[in-house]
């Protein structure tokens, strides 16, 4: 049996009158797990917990075998790769300067870039279709184009885990497929990848394992193939959804919006 690369056991948050878990999960290298659930299920909460940016109430989070905690910054920060939703942006810089925050653990406090450093973040660039980005502001950037910079970020520090927040938020639908396969390239190179997503079908090309979340709550976890069902996620969503995982009306007995 593959050892996980990072696992979560009996995890709880409480967050301004919220609470998620118990949450139990197992994210091994090579394989994608796709969270769902409706607003306000509590992935963004799980993502934060999972990468210790987020404290847990109860349960523990171990990082190859090792509790999360007691590792340091540093150490983490070259482990765990995270996306967060909406890619807040705080200076105003350069979209490979941006890019090249992704190298920060990797690099000696206040050293230069080294040329692995540089070529790191060009080979990031041109995976997301960012390299004619490179020198303009993100400011300036589009919102698709800025979660693309933003995503690169994360591919420049070669994290073993990478957990992403809605990464196929604000895509067309050319890079939406794209970041899908970047994803599964990441996964393909050994590391375990955790993405919040949204999309169904998306979903099911992008995932190996799937965890469906409703009210803080776990309702079904397991192989892509078995969660990502429509009578399951007509459980979770509130929604009937046909064979091709689109939605297509209010499930038997769900409100419907104004209800």
């Amino acid at each position: 049996m593959t050892v996980p690369l990072l696992e979560a056991e009996g995890l709880c948050v409480r967050r301004e009158g919220f609470r998620l878990g118990p949450v139990s999960l197992a994210l091994p290298p090579g394989r994608v797990c796709a969270i769902l659930g409706p607003n306000g299920a509590g992935k963004s909460s799980l993502l934060l917990a999972l990468a210790g940016l987020l404290a847990a109430s109860a349960g523990t989070v171990r990082l190859e075998g090792a509790p999360l905690g007691r590792l340091d910054r540093r150490a983490r920060a070259r482990a765990i790769g995270v996306l967060p939703q909406g890619g807040p942006v705080h200076w105003n810089l350069s979209a490979r300067a941006l890019v090249m925050l992704g190298r920060t653990p990797h690099r000696p406090p206040f050293g230069p870039p080294a040329p692995a450093d540089a070529a790191a973040v060009e080979a990031a660039l041109a995976a997301t279709d960012a390299l004619h980005l490179a020198d303009r502001p993100v400011h300036a950037l589009s919102g698709g184009e800025r979660s693309r910079v933003l995503l690169a970020r994360v591919l420049a520090g070669a994290p073993r885990v990478l957990l992403a927040d809605e990464p196929l938020q604000s895509l067309d639908p050319a890079h939406q497929l794209q970041t899908v396969h970047l994803l599964r390239a990441a996964a393909a190179r050994g590391a375990a990848v955790a993405a919040v997503v949204h999309d169904l079908p998306l979903a099911r090309r992008l995932a190996d394992d799937a965890l469906l979340l409703k009210a803080g709550e776990v309702l079904a976890q397991g192989p892509a193939e078995a969660v990502l069902v429509p009578d399951t996620l007509a459980r979770g969503f509130g929604v009937a959804v046909s064979p091709e995982l689109v939605p297509v009306a209010p499930a038997a007995g769900a409100a419907r919006p104004g209800e």
